[in-house]
């Protein structure tokens, strides 16, 4: 974002293209994370 200047609001879809790899890595901790909680439940 090199033309995006200090104490300028940057368009959102800017800020979802440098966060695309954050929410990632944080849904795939979620989903794994449910899968563990899903089989402790059940027992398995």
């Amino acid at each position: 974002m090199a033309h995006v200047r200090k104490g300028h609001l940057v368009p959102s879809p800017e800020w979802w293209k440098h966060l695309r790899r954050v929410k990632r890595r944080f849904w795939k901790a979620h989903r794994r994370a449910e899968r563990g909680l899903a089989a402790r439940d059940t027992g398995a």
